[in-house]
């Protein structure tokens, strides 16, 4: 017979050893984006007008 006790608990240590691991990699990817340098962002001609003008 089977034993439910220990497959449970092997599948139950297998999974939390998962979470940590994604848990570690996570934390990671926050530092990684934390100690990014900062993006240059610049704005676009709105696009909207831009079209009105170009169909006259």
């Amino acid at each position: 017979m089977a034993d439910y006790k220990e497959m449970y608990l092997t599948l139950f240590n297998k999974i939390t050893d998962v979470l940590e691991e994604l848990e570690g990699v996570q934390q990671m990817a926050e530092d990684m984006y934390i100690n990014e340098k900062p993006a240059y962002l610049s704005t676009l001609a709105n696009t909207a007008n831009y079209e009105k003008s170009a169909r006259k």
